[in-house]
């Protein structure tokens, strides 16, 4: 099966190819520059791969929280690519995807991005299952939330600073 992963929700731009068991991934820091750095770095992928687009299964692509421009260009990207060459297409929250990785752990799992305000997107995870709601919160209700929890795993690129 051949899957494309497309994450556009930060600065960070993510792609990442998977033809068989055989894995590609780019992460670009691409600031605001998602909208020409995209299309032309899965061309690339494609190619490294000796795909083409119409080769591909299935398009993941990632639903935030994040930039909402960004979204926009992964999402838009994403459904052009499904519709032109004919593949499943599905999204995935971020803080899932955060999660997924530590679903073994036996307590809980907490990823933390930071909104483009001075809060936090989080959501709760235990054993790869989301148990509340998404969050945004400040500092302080994190911290009152994490209270609630004994066990805890945090994860995500602003885990360190909570």
């Amino acid at each position: 099966m051949n899957v494309l992963s497309l994450d556009t929700a930060t600065d960070a731009l993510g792609i990442c190819l998977r033809t068989g068991e055989q894995e590609q991934l780019t992460i670009i820091r691409a600031g605001l520059k998602h909208a020409q750095t995209l299309l032309p770095r899965v061309q690339h992928l494609l190619q490294a791969a000796g795909i083409k687009p119409k080769d591909l299964d299935l398009i993941v692509c990632a639903l935030g929280p994040g930039s909402f421009t960004g979204l926009r260009i992964g999402l838009a990207s994403a459904k052009g690519l499904a519709m032109g060459t004919g593949c499943a297409l599905t999204g995935i929250s971020n803080l899932d995807a955060l999660s997924h990785r530590y679903r073994s752990w036996k307590g809980v799992v907490i990823p933390v991005m930071r909104s483009l305000r001075t809060n936090y997107y989080t959501a709760v995870y235990r054993h790869g299952i989301r148990i509340s709601d998404y969050w945004n919160l400040d500092l302080e209700a994190l911290l009152e939330r994490l209270g609630e929890y004994e066990q805890i795993f945090l994860t995500g690129p602003l885990a360190v600073e909570v």
